[in-house]
Protein backbone atom coordinates (compact mmCIF):
# COMPACT_ATOMS: atom_id res chain seq x y z
CA UNK A 1 0.00 0.00 0.00
CA UNK A 2 2.79 2.46 0.67
CA UNK A 3 3.96 2.52 -2.69
CA UNK A 4 1.10 1.88 -4.29
CA UNK A 5 0.82 5.63 -6.58
CA UNK A 6 -3.15 5.85 -6.47
CA UNK A 7 -3.23 6.11 -2.66
CA UNK A 8 -0.76 8.49 -2.52
CA UNK A 9 -2.30 10.63 -5.21
CA UNK A 10 -5.49 10.69 -3.30
CA UNK A 11 -3.71 11.52 0.28
CA UNK A 12 -2.00 14.54 -1.34
CA UNK A 13 -5.18 15.56 -3.42
CA UNK A 14 -7.63 15.63 -0.20
CA UNK A 15 -5.89 18.73 1.57
CA UNK A 16 -5.60 20.18 -1.39
CA UNK A 17 -9.34 19.89 -2.46
CA UNK A 18 -10.52 21.04 1.34
CA UNK A 19 -8.18 24.13 0.36
CA UNK A 20 -9.89 25.08 -2.76
CA UNK A 21 -13.06 24.47 -0.78
CA UNK A 22 -12.60 26.87 2.12
CA UNK A 23 -11.14 29.50 -0.59
CA UNK A 24 -13.91 29.12 -2.75
CA UNK A 25 -16.29 29.42 0.57
CA UNK A 26 -14.28 32.89 2.13
CA UNK A 27 -14.88 34.30 -1.02
CA UNK A 28 -18.54 33.69 -1.43
CA UNK A 29 -18.71 35.19 1.84
CA UNK A 30 -16.73 37.97 1.23
CA UNK A 31 -18.53 39.00 -2.11
CA UNK A 32 -22.21 38.62 -0.33
CA UNK A 33 -19.96 40.90 2.76
CA UNK A 34 -19.81 43.57 -0.25
CA UNK A 35 -16.74 43.26 -1.17
CA UNK A 36 -15.67 43.04 -4.58
CA UNK A 37 -12.28 41.91 -6.73
CA UNK A 38 -9.97 44.88 -7.98
CA UNK A 39 -11.13 47.04 -10.59
CA UNK A 40 -8.63 49.95 -11.71
CA UNK A 41 -9.92 53.40 -12.38
CA UNK A 42 -9.83 53.82 -16.39
CA UNK A 43 -10.29 57.11 -17.38
CA UNK A 44 -8.28 59.22 -20.55
CA UNK A 45 -6.99 61.79 -19.96
CA UNK A 46 -4.72 63.42 -22.87
CA UNK A 47 -2.57 66.96 -23.11
CA UNK A 48 -1.47 69.12 -25.81
CA UNK A 49 1.38 70.05 -26.45
CA UNK A 50 3.96 67.11 -25.51
CA UNK A 51 1.73 64.52 -23.53
CA UNK A 52 2.28 66.25 -19.98
CA UNK A 53 2.22 69.58 -17.97
CA UNK A 54 4.86 68.10 -16.07
CA UNK A 55 8.29 68.11 -15.56
CA UNK A 56 10.62 66.41 -13.16
CA UNK A 57 12.08 68.20 -10.15
CA UNK A 58 14.61 67.60 -7.65
CA UNK A 59 12.80 68.99 -4.83
CA UNK A 60 9.24 67.85 -5.39
CA UNK A 61 9.68 65.21 -7.37
CA UNK A 62 8.07 66.86 -10.02
CA UNK A 63 6.34 69.98 -10.84
CA UNK A 64 4.42 72.00 -13.83
CA UNK A 65 5.59 72.54 -16.92
CA UNK A 66 5.44 76.50 -17.94
CA UNK A 67 2.98 77.03 -20.79
CA UNK A 68 -0.75 76.78 -21.85
CA UNK A 69 -1.97 73.37 -21.92
CA UNK A 70 -5.51 71.95 -23.65
CA UNK A 71 -6.80 69.27 -21.35
CA UNK A 72 -9.69 66.02 -22.91
CA UNK A 73 -10.38 64.10 -19.81
CA UNK A 74 -12.83 61.21 -20.71
CA UNK A 75 -14.75 61.88 -24.05
CA UNK A 76 -16.17 65.18 -22.91
CA UNK A 77 -14.66 67.16 -20.75
CA UNK A 78 -12.36 69.69 -22.61
CA UNK A 79 -10.35 72.35 -20.47
CA UNK A 80 -7.32 74.73 -20.49
CA UNK A 81 -4.05 74.76 -17.79
CA UNK A 82 -1.97 77.98 -18.16
CA UNK A 83 1.33 77.81 -15.99
CA UNK A 84 3.60 80.60 -15.20
CA UNK A 85 7.49 80.63 -16.18
CA UNK A 86 7.67 78.95 -12.62
CA UNK A 87 5.43 75.94 -13.25
CA UNK A 88 2.40 77.10 -11.44
CA UNK A 89 -1.15 77.93 -12.28
CA UNK A 90 -2.09 81.64 -13.47
CA UNK A 91 -4.27 83.36 -11.32
CA UNK A 92 -5.05 86.15 -13.35
CA UNK A 93 -4.74 86.86 -17.06
CA UNK A 94 -1.16 86.56 -18.54
CA UNK A 95 -2.07 89.98 -20.39
CA UNK A 96 -2.51 91.70 -17.04
CA UNK A 97 0.58 93.44 -15.82
CA UNK A 98 1.80 93.37 -12.36
CA UNK A 99 3.04 96.83 -11.77
CA UNK A 100 1.46 96.94 -8.01
CA UNK A 101 3.45 96.00 -4.46
CA UNK A 102 0.69 94.27 -2.95
CA UNK A 103 0.62 91.68 -0.23
CA UNK A 104 0.43 88.15 -1.23
CA UNK A 105 -1.65 85.09 -0.28
CA UNK A 106 -0.23 81.83 -0.58
CA UNK A 107 -2.14 78.93 -1.62
CA UNK A 108 -1.24 75.25 -1.64
CA UNK A 109 -2.68 72.33 -1.95
CA UNK A 110 -3.47 69.62 -4.58
CA UNK A 111 -5.36 69.03 -7.71
CA UNK A 112 -8.63 70.73 -5.69
CA UNK A 113 -6.54 73.81 -6.16
CA UNK A 114 -4.65 73.76 -8.89
CA UNK A 115 -8.07 73.06 -10.56
CA UNK A 116 -8.13 69.49 -12.17
CA UNK A 117 -10.88 69.78 -14.82
CA UNK A 118 -11.87 73.49 -15.12
CA UNK A 119 -10.33 76.46 -16.83
CA UNK A 120 -7.88 79.01 -15.46
CA UNK A 121 -10.36 81.35 -14.34
CA UNK A 122 -12.91 78.72 -12.94
CA UNK A 123 -10.93 77.42 -9.80
CA UNK A 124 -10.92 78.72 -6.49
CA UNK A 125 -7.46 80.96 -6.23
CA UNK A 126 -8.41 82.71 -9.20
CA UNK A 127 -11.82 83.66 -8.58
CA UNK A 128 -10.55 85.04 -5.16
CA UNK A 129 -7.65 87.05 -6.90
CA UNK A 130 -10.62 88.33 -8.39
CA UNK A 131 -12.89 89.08 -5.35
CA UNK A 132 -9.52 90.37 -3.22
CA UNK A 133 -7.87 92.24 -5.90
CA UNK A 134 -5.95 94.68 -3.29
CA UNK A 135 -3.64 91.27 -2.68
CA UNK A 136 -1.71 89.06 -4.98
CA UNK A 137 -3.21 85.26 -4.65
CA UNK A 138 -0.49 82.81 -5.47
CA UNK A 139 -1.54 79.27 -6.63
CA UNK A 140 1.35 76.84 -5.40
CA UNK A 141 -0.70 73.67 -5.87
CA UNK A 142 0.02 70.88 -8.62
CA UNK A 143 -2.18 67.67 -9.06
CA UNK A 144 -0.84 64.92 -6.79
CA UNK A 145 0.85 67.00 -3.88
CA UNK A 146 0.58 66.85 -0.54
CA UNK A 147 1.34 68.26 2.56
CA UNK A 148 5.40 67.65 2.19
CA UNK A 149 4.87 68.95 -1.29
CA UNK A 150 3.63 72.35 0.45
CA UNK A 151 6.03 72.34 3.34
CA UNK A 152 8.65 72.13 0.95
CA UNK A 153 7.14 74.68 -1.45
CA UNK A 154 7.05 77.15 1.64
CA UNK A 155 10.42 76.71 2.52
CA UNK A 156 11.94 77.41 -0.85
CA UNK A 157 9.90 80.33 -1.42
CA UNK A 158 10.49 81.64 2.02
CA UNK A 159 14.15 81.53 0.95
CA UNK A 160 13.41 83.31 -2.63
CA UNK A 161 10.55 86.05 -1.67
CA UNK A 162 9.17 88.34 0.01
CA UNK A 163 6.98 86.47 2.97
CA UNK A 164 2.92 86.50 2.42
CA UNK A 165 0.81 88.26 4.82
CA UNK A 166 -1.66 84.59 4.86
CA UNK A 167 -0.66 81.58 3.93
CA UNK A 168 -4.01 78.61 3.44
CA UNK A 169 -2.69 74.96 3.39
CA UNK A 170 -5.51 73.07 1.59
CA UNK A 171 -5.84 70.16 3.37
CA UNK A 172 -7.92 66.30 2.37
CA UNK A 173 -7.33 63.64 4.92
CA UNK A 174 -6.14 61.57 1.88
CA UNK A 175 -2.95 63.84 1.85
CA UNK A 176 -1.67 61.92 4.80
CA UNK A 177 -1.25 58.74 2.57
CA UNK A 178 0.82 60.62 -0.11
CA UNK A 179 2.96 62.50 2.46
CA UNK A 180 4.37 58.76 3.51
CA UNK A 181 4.42 57.62 -0.88
CA UNK A 182 1.86 54.40 1.07
CA UNK A 183 0.30 51.46 -0.80
CA UNK A 184 -3.25 53.21 -0.88
CA UNK A 185 -1.54 56.30 -2.67
CA UNK A 186 0.39 54.16 -4.88
CA UNK A 187 -2.68 51.90 -5.58
CA UNK A 188 -4.96 54.86 -6.60
CA UNK A 189 -2.10 55.69 -8.98
CA UNK A 190 -1.33 52.98 -10.85
CA UNK A 191 -2.00 53.03 -14.55
CA UNK A 192 -1.69 57.16 -14.42
CA UNK A 193 0.07 59.35 -16.70
CA UNK A 194 1.95 61.21 -14.33
CA UNK A 195 3.31 58.25 -12.61
CA UNK A 196 5.45 56.96 -15.24
CA UNK A 197 9.40 57.86 -15.00
CA UNK A 198 8.89 60.25 -11.65
CA UNK A 199 10.03 59.94 -8.05
CA UNK A 200 8.09 60.98 -5.40
CA UNK A 201 8.82 62.57 -2.02
CA UNK A 202 8.24 60.90 1.35
CA UNK A 203 8.42 61.29 5.04
CA UNK A 204 9.23 58.46 7.54
CA UNK A 205 10.04 58.52 11.01
CA UNK A 206 13.51 57.17 12.04
CA UNK A 207 14.15 55.24 15.04
CA UNK A 208 14.65 58.29 17.50
CA UNK A 209 11.15 59.45 16.15
CA UNK A 210 12.80 61.99 14.04
CA UNK A 211 11.10 62.87 10.50
CA UNK A 212 13.02 61.94 7.34
CA UNK A 213 13.03 62.45 3.71
CA UNK A 214 13.21 60.64 0.94
CA UNK A 215 12.18 59.96 -2.93
CA UNK A 216 11.19 56.69 -4.51
CA UNK A 217 10.12 55.44 -7.31
CA UNK A 218 5.96 55.26 -7.69
CA UNK A 219 5.47 51.44 -8.08
CA UNK A 220 2.63 49.56 -7.18
CA UNK A 221 2.50 45.33 -7.01
CA UNK A 222 -1.07 44.37 -6.76
CA UNK A 223 -1.80 41.21 -4.94
CA UNK A 224 -2.18 38.39 -7.40
CA UNK A 225 -5.52 37.56 -8.63
CA UNK A 226 -6.59 40.65 -7.17
CA UNK A 227 -8.30 41.63 -10.24
CA UNK A 228 -10.54 38.73 -10.21
CA UNK A 229 -10.47 37.48 -6.73
CA UNK A 230 -12.74 39.70 -3.64
CA UNK A 231 -11.04 37.55 -1.19
CA UNK A 232 -7.23 38.67 -2.70
CA UNK A 233 -8.28 41.95 -3.05
CA UNK A 234 -9.45 42.38 0.92
CA UNK A 235 -6.47 40.78 1.82
CA UNK A 236 -4.67 43.75 -0.08
CA UNK A 237 -6.71 46.27 1.66
CA UNK A 238 -5.94 44.84 4.99
CA UNK A 239 -2.35 44.83 4.45
CA UNK A 240 -2.07 48.44 3.19
CA UNK A 241 -4.18 49.81 6.45
CA UNK A 242 -2.00 48.07 8.28
CA UNK A 243 1.48 49.26 6.22
CA UNK A 244 -0.26 53.27 7.04
CA UNK A 245 -0.56 52.52 10.61
CA UNK A 246 2.35 51.49 10.95
CA UNK A 247 3.83 54.31 8.48
CA UNK A 248 2.01 56.60 11.59
CA UNK A 249 0.81 58.59 8.05
CA UNK A 250 -1.38 60.76 10.32
CA UNK A 251 1.16 61.70 12.54
CA UNK A 252 3.64 62.50 9.72
CA UNK A 253 1.06 64.87 8.43
CA UNK A 254 0.56 66.55 11.82
CA UNK A 255 4.27 67.16 12.48
CA UNK A 256 4.59 68.48 9.15
CA UNK A 257 1.84 71.06 9.72
CA UNK A 258 3.60 72.15 13.06
CA UNK A 259 6.64 72.56 11.36
CA UNK A 260 5.15 74.78 8.35
CA UNK A 261 3.28 76.70 11.74
CA UNK A 262 6.61 77.52 13.12
CA UNK A 263 8.28 78.23 10.03
CA UNK A 264 5.66 81.01 9.28
CA UNK A 265 5.40 82.03 12.73
CA UNK A 266 9.14 83.04 11.99
CA UNK A 267 8.70 85.16 9.49
CA UNK A 268 5.01 86.73 11.37
CA UNK A 269 3.10 84.95 8.79
CA UNK A 270 -0.77 83.22 9.59
CA UNK A 271 -1.44 80.26 8.32
CA UNK A 272 -5.47 79.02 8.05
CA UNK A 273 -6.08 75.19 7.29
CA UNK A 274 -8.91 75.12 4.99
CA UNK A 275 -10.97 71.69 4.66
CA UNK A 276 -11.26 70.86 0.55
CA UNK A 277 -12.47 67.13 1.19
CA UNK A 278 -15.85 66.65 2.40
CA UNK A 279 -15.15 63.56 4.31
CA UNK A 280 -15.14 62.47 7.77
CA UNK A 281 -12.09 62.29 8.41
CA UNK A 282 -11.11 65.34 7.32
CA UNK A 283 -13.44 67.42 9.64
CA UNK A 284 -11.54 64.60 12.38
CA UNK A 285 -8.44 65.77 11.47
CA UNK A 286 -9.22 69.24 11.38
CA UNK A 287 -10.41 69.06 14.89
CA UNK A 288 -7.24 67.37 15.87
CA UNK A 289 -5.40 70.38 14.43
CA UNK A 290 -7.71 73.19 16.10
CA UNK A 291 -6.73 71.41 19.56
CA UNK A 292 -3.59 72.16 19.02
CA UNK A 293 -4.01 75.63 17.90
CA UNK A 294 -4.20 75.75 13.87
CA UNK A 295 -6.36 78.26 12.56
CA UNK A 296 -9.07 75.77 10.00
CA UNK A 297 -11.86 75.80 8.70
CA UNK A 298 -13.64 73.39 6.43
CA UNK A 299 -14.17 75.10 2.76
CA UNK A 300 -15.49 71.57 1.54
CA UNK A 301 -18.57 70.70 -0.87
CA UNK A 302 -20.08 67.57 -1.06
CA UNK A 303 -18.95 66.17 -4.47
CA UNK A 304 -20.96 63.31 -4.34
CA UNK A 305 -23.82 65.75 -5.17
CA UNK A 306 -23.65 65.13 -9.45
CA UNK A 307 -24.01 69.24 -10.16
CA UNK A 308 -21.06 69.73 -7.93
CA UNK A 309 -18.27 67.06 -9.46
CA UNK A 310 -16.77 67.91 -12.86
CA UNK A 311 -17.73 64.48 -14.33
CA UNK A 312 -20.04 61.58 -12.90
CA UNK A 313 -16.96 59.18 -12.91
CA UNK A 314 -14.30 61.96 -11.33
CA UNK A 315 -15.62 63.57 -8.05
CA UNK A 316 -12.83 66.57 -8.69
CA UNK A 317 -15.14 70.04 -7.68
CA UNK A 318 -16.51 71.65 -10.72
CA UNK A 319 -16.76 75.58 -11.53
CA UNK A 320 -19.94 75.75 -9.27
CA UNK A 321 -18.73 74.00 -6.15
CA UNK A 322 -14.87 76.16 -6.83
CA UNK A 323 -17.55 79.56 -6.17
CA UNK A 324 -19.06 77.77 -3.55
CA UNK A 325 -15.08 77.49 -1.85
CA UNK A 326 -14.27 80.72 -2.70
CA UNK A 327 -17.11 82.30 -1.12
CA UNK A 328 -16.31 80.59 1.83
CA UNK A 329 -12.98 81.72 2.21
CA UNK A 330 -14.15 85.14 0.78
CA UNK A 331 -16.31 85.54 4.00
CA UNK A 332 -13.49 84.11 6.35
CA UNK A 333 -10.21 86.18 4.76
CA UNK A 334 -10.75 89.38 6.16
CA UNK A 335 -10.58 88.21 9.80
CA UNK A 336 -7.47 86.34 9.26
CA UNK A 337 -6.26 89.36 7.38
CA UNK A 338 -7.11 91.85 10.39
CA UNK A 339 -5.13 89.59 12.80
CA UNK A 340 -8.79 88.61 14.81
CA UNK A 341 -6.73 86.63 17.90
CA UNK A 342 -9.57 84.31 18.60
CA UNK A 343 -10.00 82.85 14.62
CA UNK A 344 -10.55 79.43 14.32
CA UNK A 345 -10.54 79.29 18.33
CA UNK A 346 -14.28 79.59 18.81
Amino acid sequence: MGSNPRFWRKRLAYPLYVLVFVLLGAEITVRILGYTAWQPAEQSFSVEPDGSFFRPDSLLGYAGRAGRFSITLGDTLHYTVTHRADGFRITAPLTQVDTADRPEIWILGCSFTHGFGVNDAENYPWMLQADFPQYRIRNWAMDGYGTLHAYRILQAKLKAERPPALVILAYGAFHDQRNTSNRYWRKVLQGREMVAGIRYPQARFDESGNVQFSTSQLEYRPFPLMRYSALSHLLEMTYNRQQDQQLRSEDITTSLIDSIQETLLDHKVSLLIAGIFHHPETTRRLQEFKERGHAVADISVDVERPELRILPSDGHPNRKAHRMMADELALLLPKLLNGEPNFGNE
